[in-house]
């Protein structure tokens, strides 16, 4: 009854510590109890939980009522029983009776509390490293970047948000942006900054300039050249959340990509991409994105006006690639850009001209289809290549310019389109 009342189990232990009796409730029924008479107590316990035993035996000798001691007994599976002991000698030279609480309940609550935050844990880890990949795949698409170079400290390359956001009206770099690059030259170390620049006016945004020094791989080249990489403090996320975006290792292994290039891999799970080639799952065996790496690792960054791209079994693409060196400490990945280019003729150039050969006109509609295409394909090419300058894009095409304007009238195009900086 006393058990019943005041816990799960009873035990009466003699002064030399051997359980003389032994009284089990309902809720902890277990074989293996009955064998404990005639045993000492710290013998029914396990290795770690003994000196537990003998401290309560100690304590009760002293104070007659002792504190709660969780000890763990053996069981008959094997599987041990936790148990929450308190002692209280009978009388002067009496026994003592100890009653204990079973806490296999309590541990399993905490065990399963100790999963959920497990749990729990994994999935905010989870859901902050990708925000940390999405945010990363965007900056590959807004960052402005640009390359600083030679006696003259004059800017060789740089993306079109460099153009907006670093670059003054006549394409130099202001003074307070060359002090920068001054500095990082001098000394050979990166400098990060949080600053707005007094030349694009008081309503300058607030940025975050990454200047690094850079010397490249080309091991004929000694000059040395800095690599400016600006990125807008506050901008709010999702900006370019549906850019074709990929980040790989310097041996072109994809690391992250955006949901949107996977699309382009025929691939629904970007995280399926890691580890992948990225020449092997987009390149359609052309080798562009291979020799943009090479070259953004020489030079710091690389564009190409136009490239066909696809996974095997997914459609293919005309985009434009952009690829720039990432350098954090002396960690190097290269960050891909790829813009869909608008079809100059519904479609890009392979899905039309697949269209054509797949379509029912005659062969000779065909041909005309296929030629039109074309022209339009070299003349738009011609045109990026040299920043739509009409002289020497005939001079290329091995036409005159009136010739060349003639054209572009006919096929529509408008050569202001493809002026570069």
């Amino acid at each position: 009854m006393f058990v019943l009342l005041a816990g799960d189990i009873a035990l009466i232990v003699g002064q030399d510590g051997v359980i003389q009796n032994v009284a089990v409730g309902a809720n902890m029924a277990d074989p293996s109890a009955s064998a404990w008479v005639g045993r000492h107590w710290a013998d029914t316990v396990t290795g770690d939980t003994r000196r537990k035993i003998e401290l309560l035996m100690q304590e009760v000798d002293s104070a007659t009522v002792t504190r709660r001691r969780e000890v763990n007994h053996s069981s008959s599976d094997g599987s041990g029983i936790p148990v929450s002991y308190a002692a209280l000698r009978l009388g002067k030279e009496g026994p003592v009776i100890a009653v204990g609480r079973d806490l296999r309940t309590v541990a399993a609550i905490q065990q399963q509390m100790l999963k959920a935050q497990q749990e729990i844990e994994r999935s905010y880890w989870t859901l902050r490293r990708d925000q940390d990949q999405r945010r990363e795949l965007e900056q590959v698409a807004s960052d402005a970047v640009l390359l600083v170079g030679g006696p003259g400290l004059r800017v060789t390359k740089y993306n079109d948000s460099a153009g907006l956001v670093l670059l003054q009206a006549d394409g130099t770099l202001c003074a307070q942006m060359l002090g920068l690059v001054t500095q990082v030259m001098q000394s050979g170390k990166a400098v990060e900054v949080r600053a707005r620049l007094k030349s694009k006016g008081p309503e300058s945004p607030l940025l975050d300039l990454f200047v690094t020094p850079f010397l490249g791989r080309d091991p004929g080249s000694q000059a040395k050249h800095v690599l400016v990489r600006a990125r807008h403090v506050g901008r709010p996320e999702g900006v370019h959340a549906d850019a074709r975006t990929v980040i790989t290792d310097t041996q072109g292994r994809i690391l992250m990509a955006s949901d949107a290039l996977a699309a382009m891999c025929a691939d629904p799970d970007a995280a399926g991409l890691f580890g992948k080639s990225l020449s092997a799952v987009l390149d359609n065996a052309q080798g562009a994105l291979s020799g943009l790496l090479a070259t953004a690792l020489r030079d710091g960054m690389a564009h190409l006006p136009s490239a066909i791209v696809g996974g095997r079994s997914a459609p293919a693409y005309e985009v434009e690639v952009s690829a720039t060196l990432i350098v954090e400490g002396d960690k190097e990945r290269i960050g891909f850009s790829l813009k869909v280019r608008a079809a100059d003729n519904a479609g890009t150039w392979a899905g039309a001209l697949e269209s054509i050969v797949a379509g029912r006109q005659t062969l000779a509609e065909r041909l005309h289809e296929v030629q039109n295409l074309t022209e339009r394909r070299v003349i738009t090419d011609t045109l990026r290549s040299t920043g739509a300058n009409m002289e020497s894009s005939a001079n290329l095409l091995g036409i005159s310019v009136e010739d060349l304007t003639q054209r572009l009238e006919r096929l529509g195009l408008d050569h202001a389109r493809y002026i570069a900086h």
